[in-house]
């Protein structure tokens, strides 16, 4: 049985797909025995993310020791690899999925915008504190009030009736 949360998978394949869309699908063993899929698309939106999670696989471009044709030359290239994975449930139209996902690191925030935000924050005022205006004398006819228009009188015609009390048609 697949357990959900965080945990290590290895590698047991990295098998490519060039039909419609660019993407490796990577067999990752549990210690539990079982085995669980996560596809990583090669696109140019996500290409970022896709070399990251390919680097936590085990292949990094940077150091040019492995490119893609050679794991389409060899699946099992990268196997044993320790892989540190999420694993949890979704829903698809409806239907609960399981999901994998490779867990990165996360990059450290530039310490420069947080002092910022911080800040901008702090500036902030709090919703407890009476809006700046309550408890200041009102000026008499500032802001301007709208002049109310007088009512007309009704139409005499509209409101004739007919022999019997009916209404008159138009």
């Amino acid at each position: 049985m697949i357990e959900f949360g965080k945990q290590i998978g290895k590698v047991a394949g990295m098998y490519l797909n060039t039909d419609d869309k660019v993407f490796v699908n990577v067999k990752l063993a549990l210690q539990s025995g079982d085995f669980v899929y996560k596809r990583i698309y090669i696109t140019e939106a996500s290409k970022g993310i896709a070399r990251a999670q390919l680097k936590a696989c085990g292949m990094d471009l940077d150091k040019g020791n492995i490119e893609l044709s050679d794991l389409d030359d060899d699946p099992n290239l990268l196997n044993g690899t320790e892989v540190p994975i999420d694993i949890y449930e979704d829903s698809y139209n409806g239907k609960p999925q399981l999901r994998v996902d490779i867990v990165l690191e996360r990059p450290k925030a530039d310490k420069s915008k947080l002092e910022a935000a911080t800040a901008l924050l702090r500036s902030a005022k709090k919703q407890d504190e009476p809006h700046p205006a309550e408890g200041k004398k009102v000026i008499e006819g500032f802001p301007k009030q709208p002049k109310s228009k007088p009512e007309k009188a009704p139409d005499p015609a509209l409101s004739e009736r007919g022999p019997k009390g009916d209404d008159i048609p138009f």
